[in-house]
């Protein structure tokens, strides 16, 4: 078992130990659990990421695809638009899994005269700190017409509040949305997008593009600690450099075929 692995299970059975004896003491296994999250190496996700911009063409790309046959097959064009819908939410505002699979229409996704807004409560968000954010008006036309025309065709659709519907008469769980995000993005880039990569996918592309705001990464990731959003700006300082020095290279190589051209 590699260290991630066993670091997992020991975590798991020491969050399971505490519900089961919550009287015992288990300071002990907590503390071999931290020491093993020591060896775990972080993977390097650079080699999967890919631009936001990509995503939100394949999240246009899947409404699009919905609508082209939605006369003729409803219910499975109510499926894909939901996930065409899902990936470009993910990315716009890029939520941890728990909180996008918990989304109830009025409750936590609220319509307004301004568009729509996601609202999660302290004690239902990761930081324990209220989130509360306008989603871009870019997507107030699709989920007006997946709320009005595709959700209703999503079987038992009408016996939950859940936004995100699934054909088996209740809202879709955390596994179901991480499993269809990850078919479409492997589908269209060869290699699995799981919706954790989303986060640093947005907070990258703001580093990047916008690097004097990057601490707004902070609001949108709904991190409670400033200092988190770092090493997104670090990472954004690093691609940067990257293509400074490419372009270095590209020029003394130009520069030398000029040189060679001369001489001969």
């Amino acid at each position: 078992m590699t260290p991630c692995g066993t670091h997992d299970y020991i975590k798991h059975l020491y969050d399971a130990a505490r519900v089961m004896a919550p009287d015992r003491r288990w300071a002990w296994l907590h503390e071999l659990a931290t020491r093993l999250k020591r060896l775990v190496v972080p993977p390097n996700k650079r080699p999967r990421m890919v631009s936001a911009v990509a995503l939100v063409e394949l999240a246009s790309s899947l409404i699009d695809k919905a609508e082209h046959f939605a006369d003729r097959e409803p219910r499975e064009a109510a499926l894909l638009y939901r996930d065409g819908l899902i990936i470009a939410l993910l990315i716009a505002r890029p939520i941890r899994r728990r909180n996008l699979a918990m989304i109830r229409i009025g409750q936590h996704l609220i319509r307004d005269e301004f568009g729509y807004r996601l609202v999660f409560e302290a004690h239902e968000t990761k930081a324990h700190e209220r989130y509360d954010t306008m989603l871009p008006d870019s997507l107030t036309p699709a989920t007006d017409r997946y709320l009005a025309i595709h959700r209703p065709n999503t079987t038992g659709s009408d016996h939950h509040d859940g936004l995100w519907a699934s054909m088996k008469g209740r809202p879709m769980t955390e596994e179901a949305l991480y499993e269809r995000i990850c078919i479409h993005t492997k589908a269209a880039f060869g290699h699995s997008i799981n919706p954790h990569l989303f986060r640093d996918i947005a907070a990258t592309t703001i580093a990047i593009e916008d690097p004097r705001n990057v601490r707004i990464a902070s609001d949108l990731l709904g991190h409670s600690d400033p200092s988190m959003t770092e090493r997104f700006y670090i990472q954004a300082e690093t691609v940067e450099a990257s293509k400074r020095h490419q372009d270095v290279i590209l020029a003394l190589r130009k520069e030398f075929r000029s040189c060679a051209n001369a001489k001969d």
